[in-house]
């Protein structure tokens, strides 16, 4: 488990390159006048498809991650901006991704806070039974009407508070296998 989330940490890493950049404007706030920004962007492996990308909006991007190993389903990777900026609670998201694992893997997910650069990332790496959402949600408690059992899957999701660029939720979720790969 250790290697996989040092692996994804290093990839945020190479991902912000400690360069100072313009902010990345709100989804919801008009740009400034006469200021042109540049977005957070990334690169994915050439193996990953590309199920959705945008410039505005909470999903910025979701990638599908061929299975490997025993695996038969392939993961996902989600790219989310969150709401409230530099205020969004990282730690309130990732809480919410650590219930959707049940099972006695789920004592041993770990979480780690890292600083590089301006970046704040708080990393966590989880597996066990991921109980899968179905259906709509019911009411403002954002629970589904019924889930998917899904055992030997996995998440590793990193949450990065940028000075000017907002906050992000990158997700790696899928078969155990396939997100170790």
């Amino acid at each position: 488990m250790t290697s996989a989330i040092h692996g994804f940490a290093a990839v945020l890493v190479v991902l912000a390159a400690c360069e100072k950049a313009p902010a990345e404007p709100s989804a919801n706030a008009p740009p400034a006048p006469g200021r042109v920004s540049s977005p957070l962007s990334w690169s994915a492996p050439p193996s990953w498809t590309v199920e959705h990308q945008a410039e505005r909006g909470p999903v910025r991007a979701r990638y599908s991650i061929p299975a490997a190993g025993a695996s038969k389903h392939p993961a996902e990777l989600l790219i989310l901006v969150l709401e409230g900026g530099a205020s969004a609670d990282v730690a309130a998201k990732l809480d919410e991704l650590l219930a959707q694992f049940e099972g006695p893997e789920v004592d041993k997910a770990r979480r780690d806070d890292l600083r590089v650069c301006e970046l704040e990332i708080v990393l966590l790496d989880v597996g066990g039974t991921y109980k899968m959402p179905m259906g709509p949600e019911l009411g403002r408690g954002k629970k589904h009407a019924a889930h998917v059992l899904e055992e030997g899957w996995r998440a590793i999701a990193a949450g990065v508070k940028t000075r000017d660029r907002g906050t992000w939720m990158f997700r790696l979720l899928g078969p155990n296998d396939t997100v170790e790969a």
